[in-house]
């Protein structure tokens, strides 16, 4: 017995008749509900990339507190307009077109963006942003740790950082 046939044997052990009719309705209605979302743009990119902010010292970075990473988020509200707060009033990222900047569970600070139709483009929307990020975080005595910081691989053959 093939391994499809096996599946549809052991499932129909699994369901009676009628229950494997709303097993199957069931799942072609999770696939519809998968597939609207999904968008068709051949060769687009799209970066995400975090960002992991300690001291100087390698101590941790609170989100709070004047030199957190609230603050940080704060300062490059200047660049990025758009912002987001939860009910508590927490500022939780900020935005401009194609771009999004938000915090993670542990504060690391993360860059989406995108789409891009070229990896150049993406290298540079990443290298300025983290330019931009350096200079917020060093008056703060913040840093990323070098160990994350790579330089970008742009060889015919290769998307992947070095």
């Amino acid at each position: 017995m093939n391994e499809q046939a096996s599946d549809q044997a052991s499932d129909a052990q699994k369901f009676p008749a009628n229950g494997m009719e709303m097993y199957d309705r069931n799942v072609d209605a999770i696939a519809a509900f998968i597939e609207s979302g999904c968008t068709v743009d051949e060769g687009a990119l799209g970066i995400e990339l975090e960002h992991i902010i300690v001291r100087e010292d390698g101590s941790p970075v609170n989100y709070s507190g004047e030199d957190g990473i609230r603050s940080v988020l704060e300062v490059l509200r200047a660049d990025y307009p758009q912002a987001t707060y939860d009910a508590e009033g927490d500022l939780l990222g900020v935005a401009r077109p194609g771009e999004a900047v938000t915090i993670e569970p542990a504060a690391q600070v993360e860059l989406s963006a995108g789409p891009f139709h070229e990896l150049a483009s993406a290298k540079a929307c990443f290298e300025q942003f983290e330019e931009k990020l350096c200079g917020v975080l060093a008056p703060r005595r913040a840093i990323i740790p070098r160990r994350a910081r790579r330089a970008w691989s742009l060889s015919p053959s290769s998307a992947t950082s070095t």
